[in-house]
């Protein structure tokens, strides 16, 4: 019967169905993670934890501009194109501006933990070190997804945020402190970032040159600076003028509002 379908609608239904049934499964499972996550941030760390963490991550936000996010769709484009290298090309820009985003990080945070304390300061400092490996291999994914094998990608992320799940949940009820948490939430996605690299590239193979088109993949980012920008700017401007506590309180809110949405976007 499908098959029929798909002759009378011009395209493979079942491809479409198999497809997009991954996609909105990995949604669904991240939005449940990322739900109960959010509880237990708020259930087992006190407000004022909770605010500066999501401080920090907003702060985070906006420097990984440096990172240039854009060069994903660049790379997905060399992909779709039939040409080998453009996700290598990309992790190579995006590691360069990773460092140059952590330098900035650290100064900020020396900055701002001159009101709290130095031990504070060096916890930050080990979380900001495991980002140009959070942020640059970031790209492996276009690999699957150019290739429209999105059940290849999504059982990998799926796996990815399991496994950052159950250990932000050891570190909550193990040492629930915010440099801890900060390294969790970094350090275990940039080991499976890492790792989805290396197989990418070798898959991929050699490469065919320079392929990656560079300005196409700076204008995707400038694109996606509006959005980041204005979305980090928020918990900033709270935190400023009613505090780290209140930062929490709308981290949860915008979390349920924005699960909704995306939920919709995506059915």
């Amino acid at each position: 019967m499908l098959l029929r379908v798909s002759k009378i609608v011009g395209f493979d239904v079942r491809y479409l169905l198999n497809s997009g049934s991954w996609v909105v499964f990995r949604y669904l499972v991240l939005t449940i993670l990322g739900f109960i996550t959010s509880v237990a941030l708020a259930r087992f760390t006190l407000p004022d934890i909770l605010g500066r963490y999501q401080f920090i991550i907003s702060v985070i936000g906006i420097v990984s501009l440096l990172a240039l996010p854009g060069l994903n769709t660049a790379a997905l484009k060399t992909v779709v194109d039939g040409k080998r290298g453009g996700i290598r090309q990309a992790f190579l820009l995006a590691l360069k501006g990773s460092f140059v985003a952590v330098i900035i990080l650290a100064i900020t945070a020396f900055i701002l933990t001159s009101q709290w304390d130095r031990g504070f300061f060096w916890g930050l400092l080990l979380s900001f070190v495991v980002l140009p490996l959070f942020w640059a291999p970031n790209h492996w994914y276009v690999f699957f997804e150019g290739r429209q094998d999105f059940a290849a990608s999504s059982k990998r992320i799926i796996l990815q945020q399991a496994v950052l799940f159950t250990g932000l949940m050891l570190v909550l009820f193990l040492l629930p402190s915010l440099p801890a948490i900060l390294l969790a939430t970094f350090a275990i996605p940039a080991v499976f970032n890492t790792v989805y690299y290396f197989e990418v590239l070798k898959r991929e193979g050699i490469s065919d040159g320079q392929v990656l088109d560079v300005r196409y993949g700076l204008a995707c980012t400038l694109q996606k600076a509006s959005s980041v920008v204005v979305e980090a700017t928020q918990p900033l401007l709270i935190a400023a003028t009613a505090g780290f506590a209140s930062v929490a309180f709308y981290q949860v809110a915008y979390f349920l509002l924005e699960a909704r949405i995306r939920y919709r976007k995506e059915a």
